[in-house]
């Protein structure tokens, strides 16, 4: 390198010390890439410049540059970050995986990435970890991610968990007190679930009293909403619940899965009544957009009851093509075989569902 470059390098290193402060990504970057039109080895420029990337939502354009230098195969978190964010989740997972020294950062996106592939199991223990031994001002946020995953392991599996419980923490934050109601929910204690989500709504509603951008706020309390519906749908409140139901799908939530939810739920409630209505919920429920923001039960649930309605409506082939993808893609082989009872009885082939429900 001349020494004419080697001294702007310097100038522009300089330059970047001084803006980083200011979180003017796209300033930032021109600097980092100016460095590195100078010399494409300066290692902190790169990372300077995927770090900007990030922050400005260009996830696939960050993760091509580190690919492509190997320079950067350390950025393990940056790749893994990158990865995630552009839902290449098993990637992100076996990348983070490869770092053998991990910081908190790396510790937290590896949760989140477990969370997110239901490896819930291991998303606790490295949970479990980070609260007990971190003391800053992300510990709400830590305990909000770690009571999700406690409320997923209880919904996936109740009886792994049941000596887990976050209820203590239920007053610091809304988000903290909703996921203490998914616990409650999945224990089967609804009331107490349904008064946990009314504390969650007040608590929300004061948290963003001042918020200018009401879309957000409308999007937070609709995920309340959708749940207390649910407590109410199951305490046999059906009227309350459908008021809730109808009134989150009028706003039209920017959350796929909210709206897929409550879709689904209203099926549940709709039964073999209103046939055009449940078939346009089915469908909202059922689009191939929502296989990366609903989890495996979640899945599971909405397929279970498309094929209930196909069959009670009267569609054989529908209802046993889905009946073949249902076994293929989910587990539940008691779920399976009640699908399986319902399609034999409505062919009136009793003999064959009686020795269905024996096996």
């Amino acid at each position: 390198m001349s020494e004419k470059n080697a001294e702007q390098i310097k100038t522009l290193y300089s330059e970047l010390h001084k803006i980083a402060q200011t979180q003017d990504w796209e300033r930032i970057l021109k600097v980092a890439k100016k460095i590195l039109g100078l010399s494409v080895n300066e290692k902190k420029a790169f990372q300077c410049k995927t770090v900007c990337l990030m922050q400005l939502e260009r996830f696939e354009e960050a993760l091509s540059g580190i690919e492509r230098n190997h320079e950067a195969h350390d950025l393990f978190f940056e790749k893994a970050y990158c990865e995630y964010r552009l839902n290449r989740v098993q990637d992100a997972y076996n990348t983070i995986k490869q770092c053998n020294e991990m910081s908190n950062r790396e510790k937290e996106l590896l949760a989140q990435i477990a969370y997110k592939l239901e490896k819930y199991q291991e998303s606790y223990e490295v949970y479990k970890e980070l609260v007990k031994n971190s003391d800053d001002d992300y510990d709400n946020e830590r305990k909000t991610n770690f009571s999700a995953v406690i409320a997923a392991m209880r919904s996936s599996n109740p009886t792994a968990t049941k000596d887990l419980d976050m209820s203590e923490n239920e007053k610091l934050t809304y988000e903290l007190c909703y996921n203490s109601a998914c616990i409650s929910i999945s224990k089967g204690k609804f009331e107490e679930a349904e008064e946990k989500l009314n504390k969650a709504e007040t608590m929300c509603k004061e948290t963003f009293e001042d918020e200018e951008d009401q879309e957000f706020v409308e999007s937070e309390m609709a995920i309340i909403r959708i749940q207390l519906a649910f407590c109410l749908q199951k305490a046999g409140k059906i009227d309350e619940a459908l008021k809730i139901y109808n009134s989150v799908l009028k706003s039209k939530p920017s959350d796929l899965s909210v709206n897929a939810v409550a879709s689904n739920n209203l099926v549940c409630i709709n039964k073999d009544q209103n046939i055009f209505d449940s078939r346009k919920k089915l469908k909202a429920a059922t689009s191939n957009e929502l296989d990366a923001k609903l989890n495996t039960t979640q899945r599971c649930v909405i397929a279970y009851n498309e094929i209930l309605f196909s069959i009670i409506t009267n569609q054989k082939d529908a209802s046993q093509k889905l009946l073949e993808q249902f076994k293929s893609k989910f587990e539940d082989k008691e779920r399976y075989a009640m699908l399986k009872v319902v399609q034999l009885y409505k062919e009136k082939n009793i003999l064959n569902a009686k020795s269905t429900c024996l096996i």
